[in-house]
């Protein structure tokens, strides 16, 4: 909801199988990726790699309300942009996305110099 409220459209799912059936379907459809690290089916981690498998520039931002040392240094090794510890406030969940896009941005402007 705190997405929608700040004009990002958002699609949800129920669990980690499903998000992931959905991102095969229509990869293309996203611009990023929030997930959490435990979820139903799937870990977050699991998620994350098969999403880079599928869309290696997806944005993946992690949530949890703990992540140890060792998920941390999967979730780098993914690629994951950002780990955000629960409970995130709406400000630092904007930033985190703002961030991303800012990155994308420059990134595009420096491939068409």
């Amino acid at each position: 909801m705190m997405l929608e409220q700040s004009g990002y459209k958002v699609t949800g799912q129920s669990n980690g199988e499903a998000a992931l059936i959905d991102f095969c379907q229509r990869p293309n459809a996203f611009d990023a990726v929030v997930t959490d690290l435990s979820m139903p089916a799937i870990s977050g981690l699991q998620f994350a790699g098969e999403l880079r498998k599928i869309r290696p520039d997806i944005p993946i931002l992690l949530t949890s309300g703990y992540i140890d040392p060792q998920d941390q240094i999967t979730a780098i090794r993914l690629g994951v942009h950002a780990v955000l510890t629960k409970p995130i406030s709406h400000k630092e969940l904007l930033a985190a996305l703002h961030d991303i896009f800012q990155e994308r941005r420059e990134l595009d402007k420096s491939q068409s110099a």
